[in-house]
Protein backbone atom coordinates (compact mmCIF):
# COMPACT_ATOMS: atom_id res chain seq x y z
CA UNK A 1 0.00 0.00 0.00
CA UNK A 2 1.05 3.56 -0.39
CA UNK A 3 1.45 5.72 1.97
CA UNK A 4 -0.93 8.85 1.90
CA UNK A 5 0.29 12.02 4.12
CA UNK A 6 -2.63 13.56 5.54
CA UNK A 7 -0.50 16.59 7.25
CA UNK A 8 -1.30 20.03 5.73
CA UNK A 9 2.22 21.58 6.55
CA UNK A 10 5.90 20.67 5.16
CA UNK A 11 7.57 18.20 8.03
CA UNK A 12 10.99 19.95 7.42
CA UNK A 13 9.35 23.29 7.99
CA UNK A 14 7.71 22.31 11.19
CA UNK A 15 11.47 20.54 12.53
CA UNK A 16 13.25 23.93 11.48
CA UNK A 17 10.86 25.87 14.19
CA UNK A 18 11.92 23.49 16.32
CA UNK A 19 15.45 24.35 15.92
CA UNK A 20 14.91 28.19 15.81
CA UNK A 21 13.26 27.93 19.03
CA UNK A 22 16.07 25.80 20.49
CA UNK A 23 18.42 27.97 19.20
CA UNK A 24 16.61 31.67 20.83
CA UNK A 25 15.96 29.70 23.82
CA UNK A 26 20.26 28.60 23.80
CA UNK A 27 20.65 32.70 22.56
CA UNK A 28 18.45 34.16 25.03
CA UNK A 29 20.09 31.82 28.09
CA UNK A 30 23.54 32.77 27.27
CA UNK A 31 22.84 36.65 27.35
CA UNK A 32 21.25 36.05 30.61
CA UNK A 33 24.29 34.65 31.74
CA UNK A 34 26.66 37.18 30.20
CA UNK A 35 24.17 40.09 31.92
CA UNK A 36 24.66 38.08 35.59
CA UNK A 37 28.35 37.65 35.05
CA UNK A 38 28.77 41.45 34.10
CA UNK A 39 26.99 41.76 37.14
CA UNK A 40 29.09 39.65 39.25
CA UNK A 41 31.83 41.12 37.99
CA UNK A 42 31.12 44.83 39.00
CA UNK A 43 30.11 43.62 42.19
CA UNK A 44 33.90 42.59 43.26
CA UNK A 45 35.38 45.21 41.25
CA UNK A 46 33.37 47.78 43.04
CA UNK A 47 34.33 46.27 46.84
CA UNK A 48 38.02 45.81 45.11
CA UNK A 49 37.78 49.90 44.66
CA UNK A 50 36.25 51.00 47.67
CA UNK A 51 38.63 48.63 49.65
CA UNK A 52 41.59 51.09 47.46
CA UNK A 53 39.69 53.96 48.48
CA UNK A 54 39.50 53.62 51.64
CA UNK A 55 43.55 52.78 51.89
CA UNK A 56 43.89 55.86 49.89
CA UNK A 57 42.13 57.99 52.10
CA UNK A 58 44.09 56.41 55.26
CA UNK A 59 47.05 57.37 53.53
CA UNK A 60 45.95 61.00 52.68
CA UNK A 61 44.71 61.35 56.21
CA UNK A 62 47.80 59.85 57.85
CA UNK A 63 49.93 62.69 55.21
CA UNK A 64 48.28 65.63 56.00
CA UNK A 65 47.68 65.11 60.11
CA UNK A 66 51.41 64.50 60.70
CA UNK A 67 52.91 68.04 59.80
CA UNK A 68 49.99 69.72 61.80
CA UNK A 69 50.57 67.17 64.80
CA UNK A 70 54.53 66.28 64.93
CA UNK A 71 55.49 70.49 63.80
CA UNK A 72 53.77 71.67 66.93
CA UNK A 73 57.34 72.48 68.39
CA UNK A 74 59.10 73.94 65.83
CA UNK A 75 56.00 76.16 64.62
CA UNK A 76 56.49 77.23 68.54
CA UNK A 77 60.04 77.65 68.21
CA UNK A 78 59.79 79.52 64.65
CA UNK A 79 57.30 82.01 65.77
CA UNK A 80 59.95 82.54 68.86
CA UNK A 81 62.80 82.62 66.59
CA UNK A 82 60.11 85.43 64.65
CA UNK A 83 60.10 87.51 67.66
CA UNK A 84 64.00 87.19 68.43
CA UNK A 85 64.45 88.18 64.51
CA UNK A 86 62.35 91.22 65.44
CA UNK A 87 64.17 92.76 68.29
CA UNK A 88 67.49 92.26 66.47
CA UNK A 89 66.01 94.30 63.55
CA UNK A 90 65.06 97.26 66.20
CA UNK A 91 69.03 97.18 67.31
CA UNK A 92 71.42 99.03 65.02
CA UNK A 93 73.28 96.19 63.57
CA UNK A 94 77.12 97.50 64.01
CA UNK A 95 78.75 95.44 61.57
CA UNK A 96 76.61 96.49 58.81
CA UNK A 97 76.76 100.63 59.78
CA UNK A 98 80.91 99.26 59.40
CA UNK A 99 80.97 97.41 56.47
CA UNK A 100 78.79 100.95 54.81
CA UNK A 101 81.56 102.59 56.05
CA UNK A 102 84.58 100.90 54.71
CA UNK A 103 82.37 100.89 51.35
CA UNK A 104 82.33 104.53 51.38
CA UNK A 105 86.04 104.80 51.92
CA UNK A 106 87.24 102.88 49.09
CA UNK A 107 90.21 104.08 47.41
CA UNK A 108 89.71 104.02 43.61
CA UNK A 109 91.98 101.36 42.14
CA UNK A 110 91.68 99.26 45.55
CA UNK A 111 89.08 96.17 45.38
CA UNK A 112 87.56 94.51 48.80
CA UNK A 113 87.80 90.79 47.73
CA UNK A 114 86.51 89.13 51.25
CA UNK A 115 86.19 90.17 54.72
CA UNK A 116 85.84 88.16 58.29
CA UNK A 117 84.57 89.48 61.40
CA UNK A 118 86.05 88.34 64.55
CA UNK A 119 83.40 88.48 67.49
CA UNK A 120 85.45 88.16 70.14
CA UNK A 121 88.43 90.87 69.78
CA UNK A 122 85.72 92.98 67.79
CA UNK A 123 87.44 93.24 64.65
CA UNK A 124 87.48 93.11 60.78
CA UNK A 125 89.82 91.40 58.21
CA UNK A 126 89.63 92.71 54.96
CA UNK A 127 91.52 90.95 51.74
CA UNK A 128 92.01 93.59 48.72
CA UNK A 129 93.18 93.68 45.77
CA UNK A 130 95.16 96.64 44.85
CA UNK A 131 96.54 97.84 41.03
CA UNK A 132 99.57 99.10 43.03
CA UNK A 133 101.48 100.24 45.96
CA UNK A 134 100.23 103.67 45.64
CA UNK A 135 96.40 102.52 45.77
CA UNK A 136 97.52 100.20 48.53
CA UNK A 137 99.03 102.69 50.60
CA UNK A 138 96.42 105.34 49.99
CA UNK A 139 93.62 102.82 51.24
CA UNK A 140 95.45 102.06 54.58
CA UNK A 141 95.80 105.87 55.22
CA UNK A 142 92.03 106.23 54.38
CA UNK A 143 91.14 103.34 56.85
CA UNK A 144 93.41 105.20 59.70
CA UNK A 145 91.68 108.54 59.23
CA UNK A 146 88.25 107.01 59.81
CA UNK A 147 87.14 107.23 64.22
CA UNK A 148 85.53 104.23 63.75
CA UNK A 149 88.96 102.34 63.97
CA UNK A 150 91.40 101.92 66.69
CA UNK A 151 94.17 100.10 64.85
CA UNK A 152 94.81 99.63 61.20
CA UNK A 153 97.39 96.86 60.22
CA UNK A 154 98.53 95.91 57.02
CA UNK A 155 99.19 92.05 56.72
CA UNK A 156 101.19 90.48 54.36
CA UNK A 157 101.03 91.56 50.57
CA UNK A 158 101.62 89.98 47.20
CA UNK A 159 101.60 90.29 43.50
CA UNK A 160 98.75 88.32 41.85
CA UNK A 161 98.76 86.69 38.76
CA UNK A 162 96.82 90.23 37.00
CA UNK A 163 100.31 91.99 37.98
CA UNK A 164 98.04 94.01 40.91
CA UNK A 165 98.63 93.41 44.44
CA UNK A 166 96.59 91.26 46.81
CA UNK A 167 96.85 92.51 50.64
CA UNK A 168 95.04 91.90 53.80
CA UNK A 169 94.28 94.44 56.39
CA UNK A 170 92.89 94.19 59.66
CA UNK A 171 90.81 96.97 61.60
CA UNK A 172 89.92 96.93 64.80
CA UNK A 173 86.75 98.89 65.73
CA UNK A 174 86.55 101.69 68.55
CA UNK A 175 84.59 100.66 71.62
Amino acid sequence: MTNINLSTNNTAEAGQEERRAKNGLVAVIIIFLIIVGSYVGLLFWNNDLNKKIVIANAEYDAIHSQPISGMNIEVADLQSRIFLAKKLVKKENMTLNVLEDIEKNIVSGVYLESYKSDVNTGGLKLECNADNYDSMARQVLNLKSLKRFSEVTVGDAKINEKGGIKFSISVSLTN
